[in-house]
C-alpha cells in the first residue's frame, strides 16, 4: 500500500472521516478504493469497477434504503465490441438473506461462505491501512496495527 489519506467533506462535518488508499498488486497492477463518509446522502450507492486489458467489470449496489433495487453487473468487452448489462433483482433483501444464513449456522451448522481465515485477512488488510497512514502522517499508532 503506497497512499492513505482521510478527510473531513467539511470542517464540521461527520466525525468518521472519508478515506482513500492506492497500491500495487502483486502482479504489477493498480488498485485504488475510496469511501465517501455521506451520511445525510439519500442517493447514496456503491460502486466497484475493475478495468483490464480488454473491457472493464462494473458492479454497482444501490442504496440500501430502496427496498428491491437491483445490483447491476455491467461487463464491457473489447472482444465482442459492446457492452453487456444483467441485473440481478430479489425480493428477498440482502439483511434477510443473511439472517437466514445466520439462521442456518446457528440450527444446521452450515459453514459460513466467509470464515476465520478470510475475516484474518481483512482485519490484517485495515491493520495494514492504519500503520500506512501513520507512516505517511506521522500520527502515532499502537497495538497491533503498529507491528
Amino acid at each position: 500500500m503506497e497512499h492513505v489519506a482521510t478527510w473531513p467533506l467539511t470542517p464540521d462535518g461527520p466525525a468518521e472521516p472519508s478515506v482513500e488508499i492506492a497500491g500495487r498488486l502483486p502482479d504489477g497492477g493498480r488498485y485504488g478504493i475510496r469511501w465517501l463518509n455521506l451520511p445525510d446522502c439519500p442517493a447514496y450507492r456503491e460502486t466497484v469497477t475493475l478495468h483490464h486489458a480488454c473491457g472493464s467489470l462494473e458492479l454497482v449496489f444501490p442504496s440500501p434504503y430502496l427496498l428491491n433495487a437491483p445490483t447491476t453487473l455491467t461487463v464491457s468487452d473489447a472482444h465482442s465490441g459492446g457492452e453487456r448489462r444483467a441485473a440481478f433483482r430479489s425480493v428477498t433483501e440482502a439483511f434477510e438473506q443473511e439472517l437466514l444464513a445466520f439462521h442456518a449456522m446457528v440450527t444446521a451448522a452450515a459453514r459460513p461462505l466467509t470464515g476465520i481465515a478470510e475475516g484474518t485477512v481483512d482485519l490484517r488488510t485495515s491493520q495494514q491501512v492504519v500503520r500506512r497512514y501513520g507512516e505517511l502522517t506521522g500520527v502515532a499508532i499502537g497495538g497491533e496495527a503498529a507491528s
